[in-house]
């Protein structure tokens, strides 16, 4: 039998931030039946929606609150691009984890039981080191470096760095926000994180967001238990070239079959899905934009038995291990043979900007 040599290259562009449309689905009896004819079924009532409006007196707890409801009601994205309105959330939210755990009442107390470095994670992964953590809510720019974490208790402000303090570990008022936080961004260039006690009033959230530099990239976060148990990194970081084959896939002695782009094209609609949902498991590093090329072999049956990145202009090791595993499950039609192809999967910067701190 001939060595193969003969690739199919196949192009996919992807959003960065892109998703699929699921369509629509048929009405179905509760037992599964499709309705036809006959009789409507009476409409269940409607559920009651939920709006971004936050009470005159609202706290930081009713804040968050609103945030899981809203991401429970597929309500998370917003084009308002800023992140606090008089009375509303208007943030574009990211939750990175379900369900988003509730603030605590009293950040002074866990602060003082823990006074390390903290970890964050956020939407593009985790940054940082230590025992305790705080999750990001609200969809911020992909940055690199370390994040400054702004608490904000009964007993007054407090900075943290994910790489350590920053700063007097002592509370301060709102008076010197400004100028610390300038001081802090000399050596931290992540976003501003502001996590706020349960009962902090919203009053006094939009003071602290309008004494922040207007420069700063700022995100709502909340301190998470002691005991919670954060998803660990989908790539280790001793295997970052994992996945990586520059010189493609080995030849094979198999019998070469035919590939039918015309009955392909809805598997590789479902493919394209799956590979833009591996978005949500980008590490954060590596570049907005590239492209990923996948060489993949389909053998007898239609299964991928083998699939590797020849080229990987990203970089992001999470984004490649995420779409090689999405690739290697998915079925064609059976070629008759092996059929090996290649495919370019195009990764554009997402739309995404910051997020201002206050509606104007």
């Amino acid at each position: 039998m001939a060595t193969m040599s003969k690739r199919l290259f196949l192009v996919l562009a992807l959003m960065a931030c892109g998703g699929s449309d699921p369509g629509e689905a048929p009405d179905t009896e509760p037992g599964g039946e499709t309705t036809g004819g006959g009789e409507t079924p009476p409409e269940p009532p409607e559920p009651e929606a939920v709006t971004r409006a936050l009470a005159p007196d609202a706290t930081y707890g009713d804040l968050v609150a609103l945030a899981r409801a809203l991401d429970g009601a597929s309500r998370a994205d917003s084009d308002a691009g800023c992140l606090l309105g008089p009375d509303r959330l208007a943030a574009d939210l990211a939750l990175p984890l379900r369900p988003l755990p509730r603030p605590i009442p009293s950040l002074a107390r866990a602060l003082a039981r823990h006074r390390g470095p903290m970890r964050v994670l956020s939407r593009w992964g985790q940054r940082g080191a230590g025992r305790r953590a705080v999750a990001v809510f609200t969809m911020t720019p992909r940055t690199s470096g370390e994040a400054l974490l702004l608490f904000a208790g009964e007993d007054g402000l407090r900075l943290r760095a994910t790489g350590g303090e920053a700063g007097s570990p002592e509370p301060f008022e709102v008076a010197e926000l400004a100028e610390r936080v300038r001081a802090a961004r000399a050596t931290v260039s992540g976003p501003v994180v502001l996590v706020a006690d349960a009962g902090t009033s919203l009053a006094r959230v939009r003071t602290l967001l309008a004494a922040l530099p207007e420069d700063a990239v700022v995100a709502f976060g909340v301190l998470l238990p002691e005991d919670t148990r954060l998803p660990e990194p989908l790539v280790p970081t001793d295997q970052e070239e994992a996945g990586l084959c520059p010189d493609g896939l080995p030849p094979t002695e198999a019998a070469e079959g035919q590939f039918d782009l015309a009955a392909a094209r809805s598997t590789l609609g479902e493919l394209q899905a799956q590979v833009s949902r591996c978005n949500d498991y980008r590490s954060g590093r590596g570049r907005d934009e590239g492209t990923l090329t996948v060489a993949l072999r389909v053998g007898a049956g239609g299964a991928v038995s083998a699939a590797c990145a020849t080229g990987d202009t990203v970089g992001d090791p999470a984004l490649r291990a995420c779409t090689l595993g999405a690739v290697r499950e998915v079925r064609f039609p059976d070629p008759g043979g092996v059929v090996d192809l290649a495919i370019p999967f195009r990764f554009e910067p997402s739309p995404l900007g910051r997020q201002a701190p206050l509606c104007r």
